[in-house]
């Protein structure tokens, strides 16, 4: 995985604002869920038309946290991305018409179809040991 810190003088403009650097210091399991967004073949498969290479580096995390989560009683939410089209057209037109061009963008379109979408198939999406805490 890439490495993400805040630069130290931003972490200190927050301290200074606020008094503190996060927002919350824990987390309530019954207000708590963790939002897996994109994370779809569409780009994580090696040379699909949209994949971003970095995207398989981080599975063994969200992996790991979902795991953890999912045990503790906290939800998952798996969001996929999806466009529809006909022919040329697409419903997200700006982006096809001046971020995708060429092949690559009839391919795109076409790998974003709504049938198309699963979540990567390295991520664990269920653990059958975990129960609900309503289910016991």
């Amino acid at each position: 995985m890439h490495p993400v810190a805040i630069r130290p003088h931003i972490l200190q403009r927050l301290i200074a604002r606020r008094g503190k650097a996060r927002w919350f210091n824990s987390l309530d399991r019954k207000k708590t869920a963790l939002l897996v967004i994109d994370m779809q073949s569409t780009f994580c498969e090696p040379a699909a038309p949209a994949e971003v290479p970095l995207s398989r580096a981080i599975v063994p995390t969200i992996n790991a946290l979902s795991g953890h989560l999912r045990s503790v009683g906290i939800p998952i939410i798996w969001v996929l991305h999806a466009n529809s089209s006909i022919g040329e057209k697409s419903d997200w037109e700006l982006f096809f018409q001046h971020v995708v061009g060429g092949s690559v963008r009839k391919q795109t379109m076409i790998s974003l179809q709504p049938d198309r979408q699963t979540v990567w198939h390295e991520l664990q999406t269920s653990d059958k040991r975990y129960s609900s805490p309503e289910s016991g």
